[in-house]
């Protein structure tokens, strides 16, 4: 009986403690911690990789936002420049044609006479920017006859102030024909008339794109009163 009921002791200790084992003799934690403890460790986790996430989400994203704006200003940059330095048309007009009265006329080698001619032109600069023109040459016609010019001025270095109208002088020389040579000239059209209208052909030479040789042309014309003195 005594030896019975030391085995029957010992094999329950020994079962109670096998209980605690797994199968290759280590415990489990599992069945070591509370159900409750455990659920808390695998949320704490769950939290700790989604600010995780979040944080490399925002660390990409604030690149991204400062491209874009980088980008956005110098759109705008860009634009506001075009806007400023986009070329606008130049208005050209001539305010009076007179003879030089103090060197009215004068003979070229030939014989040939001529008057000397102030022309007041007004030039409507209407870009952002000034404009610097190298030369300004100027041809005349009459109107009726397109075909030979009456005469020919230029003038050199004007200086146009931006979004404002100016004013410059220009030197003309007419030749003085005889109706019956059949030349065009305003001298001869102004014995016959109160008032003449001239076109003009204009080359602008502007300095900033002197270096290339290129010029712009244009063209206007302008009424001339003919109640001028007739050189003899």
């Amino acid at each position: 009986m005594i030896w019975s009921s030391w085995w029957k002791e010992t094999k329950e200790s020994d079962d109670h403690h096998d209980d605690g084992l797994l199968s290759d003799g280590s415990s489990s934690l599992e069945s070591l911690l509370p159900e409750d403890s455990a659920n808390k460790s695998n949320v704490s986790e769950v939290k700790r990789d989604h600010i995780v996430l979040l944080h490399d989400n925002e660390e990409e994203t604030e690149p991204r936002k400062s491209r874009l704006m980088a980008g956005v200003l110098f759109l705008l940059f860009l634009f506001v420049t075009v806007i400023i330095l986009y070329p606008r048309e130049v208005d050209y007009r001539i305010a009076s044609l007179e003879v030089d009265v103090n060197n009215a006329t004068f003979t070229d080698k030939d014989g040939q006479l001529w008057t000397n001619w102030v022309a007041l032109i007004e030039l409507n600069n209407r870009n952002f920017v000034p404009i610097s023109i190298n030369a300004l040459y100027l041809t005349a016609y009459l109107e009726e006859e397109h075909s030979a010019p009456v005469g020919n001025g230029q003038a050199m270095s004007l200086y146009f102030s931006p979004r404002k109208k100016q004013n410059g002088t220009i030197n003309f020389q007419m030749p003085v024909y005889a109706p019956s040579s059949g030349r065009p000239s305003l001298i001869a059209a102004c014995m016959f008339a109160d008032k003449v209208t001239l076109l003009f052909d204009a080359i602008v030479d502007l300095s900033l794109l002197h270096w290339t040789g290129y010029t712009f042309n244009t063209s206007f014309s302008a009424i001339v009163d003919c109640q001028i003195p007739i050189p003899s």
